[in-house]
């Protein structure tokens, strides 16, 4: 998909590999923990 090749670029070109690993734990302790209730499995 060309918008997702699009974002990761720029969070490439955004944030250094330490900051991407970071926020991807972030995102799936959020995803997992609050935002699941939202999305039937």
């Amino acid at each position: 998909m060309q918008v997702e090749k699009r974002l990761k670029n720029l969070y490439r070109n955004r944030f250094d590999e330490q900051e991407l690993q970071q926020k991807n734990k972030i995102w799936k302790v959020l995803c997992n923990s609050f935002f699941q209730k939202w999305i039937k499995k």
